[in-house]
């Protein structure tokens, strides 16, 4: 399957002061430490995904500190997840607040077959949280909007906003944004490893790639 690059959504804020970001994830900012979705609201997501809606940034190491221009390049957990996911039959859609060229950061993590669409500005024109990246997003998806998952370190961005236009979403902190403390009522998971476990889609090994189990 051939990567369909649709645009980016410009989402979290990359560059600010980690004491100053409000979209976060400094735990020594907001004094708690980011937490695992409940097993209720585990059980609650999982059944009915079918789409997964992962920004970028998400796949990167989360201790590599943000910097314009410099990609670290993919987690190779992050890859294994993406491939778990994929292999579980979940549709993935991936989103960049960048839109630089991604396939080949994406096939040096041997995942570049995996992702049915970026989603990028250039394309969509407009980024996170415009109603257009959230549109795409569910084209990309092809099914209800409750059914996509999206997931990134933006509290508005990936999580509230997602949900104002009938998505859910799941909050993965990063160490170098600040956080408020009201974070804690968010959904959200320490490390994208966790996800297939919490929706219930454990994957019984590697995708092809196309995507399939």
């Amino acid at each position: 399957m051939a990567i369909n690059h649709i645009g980016s959504a410009v989402g979290h804020q990359p560059g600010r002061p980690a004491a100053s970001s409000p979209d976060g994830s400094n735990p020594s900012v907001w004094g708690v430490s980011p937490t695992a979705i409940p097993p209720a609201r585990a059980r609650y997501f999982g059944p009915s995904i079918s789409c997964v809606a992962i920004d970028y940034t998400s796949l990167i190491p989360t201790s590599w500190p943000r910097r314009p221009g410099i990609d670290p390049g993919i987690a190779p957990n992050a890859a294994r997840t993406i491939h778990e996911l994929a292999g579980a039959g979940l549709r993935l859609v991936l989103t960049s607040v960048h839109d630089r060229d991604l396939a080949p950061a994406l096939r040096a993590a041997g995942i570049g077959e995996l992702f049915h669409m970026i989603v990028q500005p250039r394309t969509v024109g407009a980024g996170k949280p415009s109603p257009l990246v959230y549109s795409r997003i569910i084209t990309a998806a092809d099914c209800v909007p409750g059914r996509v998952l999206s997931v990134g370190p933006g509290i508005t961005n990936d999580v509230t906003a997602p949900q104002l236009h009938g998505l859910r979403g799941v909050l993965l902190p990063r160490f170098d944004i600040a956080y408020p403390p009201l974070i804690e009522d968010l959904p959200q998971i320490r490390d994208l490893s966790v996800l297939p476990r919490y929706l219930g889609r454990q994957a019984t090994g590697r995708s092809d790639a196309g995507g399939q189990p």
